[in-house]
């Protein structure tokens, strides 16, 4: 499987999920703080939880991003709902993708990521941009959280 996280223009991020030929794009938006979200997320699912998510809003619409964790092994579910901020629970909504990689290497994957975007923007640029502080607190968080995990 393969996860790819960039920012897409202002207040914007944009996140491919990949795998066997199947794939999905996902855009949130700056409503909520999707990115720091998606690094809380795997860092809960590195740690040990068995079920993470997080929530991209579209304007207008959802996505969740779910890590259910099965051992060593991570079912990764991409799913959509009509409305921004929705109260649906989560088996109401689209599937759009499904894809499973082992615990570490996600966590490693989505940390590469979130290095790349440091390294590209710098924190100023990443303020600039995106309209939060860079999230470096989770994402060293992510970076112990894989050291205990290996």
């Amino acid at each position: 499987m393969k996860i790819s996280v960039k920012i897409s223009g202002p207040r914007w991020v944009h996140a491919e999920f990949s795998e066997g030929g199947r794939e999905v794009a996902v855009e949130g938006s700056c409503l909520s703080d999707a990115i720091a979200d998606l690094l809380q997320a795997t860092r809960l699912m590195v740690s040990g939880s068995q079920d993470t998510s997080c929530r991209w809003q579209n304007e207008p619409g959802e996505t969740r991003l779910s890590f259910h964790r099965e051992v060593d092994r991570v079912r990764i579910q991409v799913a959509t709902y009509d409305s921004s901020f929705s109260r649906s629970d989560d088996r109401s909504g689209v599937v759009a993708f499904e894809g499973s990689e082992s615990v570490h290497r996600t966590g490693v994957m989505v940390k590469q990521q979130f290095d790349r975007i440091l390294y590209e923007l710098g924190e100023g640029g990443y303020l600039r941009i995106w309209g939060r502080p860079f999230p470096s607190e989770e994402l060293k968080r992510l970076a112990d959280a894989l050291d205990v995990c290996e």
